[in-house]
């Protein structure tokens, strides 16, 4: 049983790997990095080292739609993107 698990859990990986793979998938994640840009440029300021931003919901989005490894990608870009506009 164990053994089973283990399999089911490897072809979801490999099916959230080929969803790479589709030209749909890269545009809808690559409008939602794009969007998480956005987000991540407005944030809401709590003192002097904290600050509230909510671009991780079209990261979330992104995950739910396309699958982990899609949005994993996407949230790196998001990130390196979102620090080169503007670095706090």
């Amino acid at each position: 049983m164990q053994q089973t698990r283990s399999v089911r859990f490897l072809e979801w990986w490999q099916g959230a790997a080929r969803e790479m793979k589709q030209l749909k998938s890269l545009v809808g994640a690559g409008l939602l990095a794009a969007l998480g840009m956005v987000i991540k440029s407005f944030s809401i300021p709590i003192g002097q080292l904290f600050k509230i931003s909510f671009h991780y919901l079209a990261t979330a989005l992104s995950g739910y739609l396309y699958g982990p490894v899609t949005a994993g990608f996407a949230a790196i870009v998001v990130d390196i993107f979102g620090y080169l506009l503007k670095p706090d």
